[in-house]
């Protein structure tokens, strides 16, 4: 180890509450991998990504777009004006734009002046949300100017949440982390300001690029950047830095950036055919010298395509590059269909123009095929892009089966060469817009209702059991949660019975009804689910709670009588500790009234579970009830009961003991065969005292034989902090006096 001396001819000398930034040899080089480390940014999001598995896919084709791209590089090389740091632009689908910002990042990469590049893309994990947006601008500039990493790692430690992006604001990430560490940078050092060959008297400006911004579906942080990027730049008019941007203008975008300080540019008003004829004419010539077909045909035939076809493609492609890539990956590359492209050359030419002729003609050829609608669906709309062995598992079918639907439609996915290593990807989001928008897809349409099996696949092992590992878990739940938000609510449980309808064996519809089981209980206390809407409008909280109990009882019944005895189903239902449970901690409170002949029909569901638990899993009751303190009163014909879980964890079995107990206790009082029986629940947490954190399900269960309490008036009754102090109180659990109402 070094050591570091200095000040060493100094007396009487004091310092304190200082920090140290020690610069020299190669203590920046190194520290710029641990940062990495540190900040864990996205590593796909730039312009040296592969395109191929992180799209876009995109590159000019040489020759091309050379006027804009001028244009573009000579303002990120100009002085620094006070109204010139930030140019936009802008254009329609598939005009071009990520193929200039590639262009521009890769001159700006070798000139030495990229400072970062952030490709979003819808659909695509981290790089379609602003959450990772700063500390992955903030690793690419430690990279390009080392003098920056001393001064990002003060911001760290100054405010550790940096390091957990999302839990500070976006703006203050962007400000500590970028912004600040790069003007810093630039006024402390000789060589960043005043770099050897610079004859002019302000500095060489660094250019950030961000291209697709519409593609990121945080609007909200979307526009939090733009505001937070000019208000810096309006306090720092001379500070040498840039953003170039693309993206379809929007009307949040659009509000952001018409302002004199951005240079907005339309892509759609340079003229764009005689590119595209070049980038056709290439493509043409480059399969003509490895297809050995064409060659044969040329020999035969003469010029392919002639001069009569090419003029026609280019009038019919209308200025779109994305329509011209896409079509001529269908005429040369497509595979399998048994046409050579000589014969596909017409077709296309008959093709709606536009990418959704494209789009529904290219579709249309492999929609008899098996599971089409299923692998569509799943590409669609999964949150990462995954191999096709990994999409063969998830759906529980052969790899060939995949590669039979995926093989004709290479023209508009990439399909990768290898199964197990290589993903599958959308050549362009305009394909995932067609997809889910009914009125352009039409019979093709990936309603959100899909988002219903793509949840339960990845609730189910490749192997048909049920996925108990905890990593799995955020996938089918945040796909359960966009199923039940994005469908229309007169819809879900009409699908939810139709797709359980296809489920034939026992086991199957034993794992199907622990998952929707498991999907209630999971939502009756999650603090970040909405309602789940009903056939009729919002379903009342109750609903959770009614339908995880009915599910419950089905899905042991089943698996109790299914020869083949899945072990793992009772084993997931009656875990203690439930590997979808909510942190408690975070929720909120419930408050639930159960009436009449749909309370008779959860007291029934309640005993058949409990009877099958305590035959077969008689241990688990008693695991159950360690760290529940309760009370029930009687009074007449009703009982109020209060149940403290001291760990802030609930899971079914704890669950299922806790109405097990309530209404065995009803029972025994007053058999529900007359009158009008009621249930009124309050689930929340309480208060810390000097006990853990603790969590409190009240009530009161009674038979009604005339005019009831209102619901909120029983539960201020039976959950009053008063109760809870006597029920604390009654088990010896001391310290409940520091209690504040």
């Amino acid at each position: 180890m070094a050591t570091v001396q200095f000040l060493s001819n100094a007396n009487s000398v004091g310092i304190s509450n200082s920090t140290f930034y020690i610069a020299g040899g190669n203590n920046t080089q190194q520290s710029v991998p641990d940062l990495h480390v540190r900040l864990q940014p996205i590593l796909d999001a730039s312009h040296t990504r592969n395109r191929k598995t992180s799209p876009p896919d995109s590159m000019c084709q040489p020759g091309t777009r050379t006027e804009v791209i001028k244009g573009i590089t000579d303002w990120a090389d100009s002085e620094i004006e006070a109204d010139n740091h930030v140019y936009c632009l802008y254009g329609t689908v598939g005009s071009g734009k990520s193929s200039v910002a590639q262009a521009v990042s890769g001159e700006s990469h070798g000139e030495g002046r990229l400072l970062a590049s952030h490709y979003f893309f819808r659909g695509s994990g981290d790089r379609s949300t602003m959450v990772r947006f700063a500390v992955t601008l903030a690793s690419q500039m430690a990279a390009a100017i080392p003098e920056t990493v001393p001064l990002i790692e003060a911001a760290l430690a100054k405010q550790p949440g940096l390091l957990k992006p999302g839990t500070l604001s976006l703006e203050f990430e962007l400000q500590n982390l970028v912004f600040e560490p790069f003007k810093a940078a630039f006024n402390s050092s000789s060589t960043l300001s005043s770099p050897p060959g610079r004859t002019s008297p302000t500095p060489l400006p660094f250019l950030i690029v961000i291209d697709g911004l519409d593609e990121c579906e945080d609007k909200e942080g979307m526009e939090v950047f733009l505001d937070s990027m000019l208000e810096f730049f309006e306090a720092n008019p001379t500070v040498p830095l840039r953003f170039f941007i693309t993206t379809r203008i929007e009307q949040h975008i659009q509000d952001r950036l018409e302002v004199p300080e951005v240079i907005l540019d339309n892509l759609d008003c340079h003229g764009s055919r005689r590119d595209i004829e070049m980038f056709v004419e290439a493509e043409f010539q480059r399969e003509a010298k490895r297809n050995r077909v064409i060659r044969a045909y040329i020999q035969q035939h003469g010029n392919w395509p002639t001069a009569v076809h090419r003029h026609r493609l280019i009038g019919h492609i209308r200025g779109s590059f994305i329509f011209a890539s896409t079509l001529i990956k269908y005429i040369l590359w497509n595979k399998g269909d048994g046409l050579t492209p000589m014969d596909r050359l017409p077709l296309a030419l008959e093709m709606n123009p536009g990418l959704d002729g494209l789009y529904m003609q290219t579709l249309a050829r492999v929609e008899h095929l098996p599971y089409f609608m299923d692998i569509i669906s799943t590409i669609t709309l999964s949150d990462n892009s995954i191999s096709i062995s990994s999409l063969a598992q998830l759906l529980q079918i052969k790899t060939f089966e995949v590669l039979r639907v995926l093989v004709d439609l290479q023209s508009i996915i990439q399909v990768p060469g290898a199964d197990t290593r290589d993903v599958v990807t959308l050549y362009h989001t305009s394909l995932r817009d067609f997809l889910t928008t009914e009125s352009r897809s039409k019979r093709f349409f990936v309603s959100p209702n899909l988002y219903l099996p793509l949840s339960y696949h990845w609730f189910i092992t490749p192997s048909g059991g049920l996925r108990l590992e905890s990593s799995y878990s955020s996938e089918f739940q945040r796909y359960w949660d966009r199923f039940v938000r994005f469908s229309e609510p007169t819809t879900v449980f009409t699908y939810m019975n139709q797709f359980r309808d296809r489920l034939s064996i026992t086991t199957e519809r034993s794992h199907w009804h622990t998952f929707v089981s498991l999907m209630n209980f999971r939502d009756l206390f999650s603090n970040n689910t909405a309602d789940i809407p009903g056939e009729h409008g919002a379903a009342l909280a109750s609903d959770y709670l009614t339908r995880w109990a009915e599910h419950l009882v089905l899905a042991l019944e089943l698996e109790d009588s299914n020869d083949r005895q899945d072990t793992r189903t009772p084993r997931r239902l009656l875990l203690i500790k439930s590997p979808v449970e909510p942190m408690l901690r975070r929720a909120y409170g419930r408050e639930m009234e159960i009436v009449g002949q749909l309370l008779v029909e959860f007291q029934n569901n309640i005993q058949r579970a409990k009877s099958i638990v305590e035959s077969k899993h008689s241990s688990s009751f008693q695991q159950a009830q360690e760290v529940v303190t309760d009370d029930i009163k009687v009074t007449g014909k009703r009982a109020d009961f209060i149940f403290i879980i001291m760990d802030l964890f609930m899971s079914p079995i704890r669950l299922l003991w806790i109405f097990n107990q309530i209404t065995s206790t009803y029972r025994q009082l007053c058999p529900l065969d007359n009158g009008n029986p009621r249930l009124c629940i309050s689930v929340k947490k309480k208060l810390r005292i000097s006990c853990p954190d603790n969590f409190m399900i009240s009530g009161r269960i009674e038979k009604v034989n005339g005019p009831t309490q209102s619901l909120r008036s029983v539960l201020e009754e039976t959950s009053s902090i008063h109760v809870y102090k006597e029920t604390l109180w009654k088990h010896r659990l001391r310290g409940y006096r520091n209690i504040s109402s």
